[in-house]
């Protein structure tokens, strides 16, 4: 009942590594620029402002650093905060420009209000007619 392994003549047995030829391995880091449109504003509205480098310098790191964090989001409010109010002042424009200014609570609480009475008048109509 002894099985046997077959050895085929296609694959010779190796005895040592020595002669396999190593190959250096090399971690390959892509970065792809971010298709976030708040990344896009932020870079825009930096330098609208200023350089990058300057913008850089103001946030206390390397220009390729500054690079690296727009594409990754990973830029800190705490860094933002370092390019002034000059910036903040662009990239508020740049958002409201981008994503329209918010709706003031009162103008909701009207545009509400119409669509309640709207309502009841379909429903005064209907009890009305029946």
């Amino acid at each position: 009942m002894g099985q046997s392994i077959r050895r085929d003549a296609a694959s010779p047995e190796v005895n040592s590594l020595d002669s396999i030829p190593l190959k250096q391995a090399k971690a390959t880091l892509r970065v792809n620029p971010s298709q976030s449109p708040l990344r896009a504003l932020i870079g825009e509205s930096i330098r609208a402002v200023s350089s990058q480098k300057a913008a850089a310098l103001d946030m206390a790191i390397d220009p390729g650093q500054l690079t690296r964090q727009l594409q990754s989001g990973h830029l800190t409010i705490e860094r933002l905060e370092a390019l002034g109010p000059q910036f903040c002042a662009r990239l508020g424009e740049r958002l409201v420009q981008e994503f329209g200014p918010l709706t003031d609570p009162k103008d909701a609480a009207r545009k509400s209000l119409e669509s309640i009475e709207d309502s009841v008048r379909l429903i005064r109509q209907f009890v009305e007619q029946a």
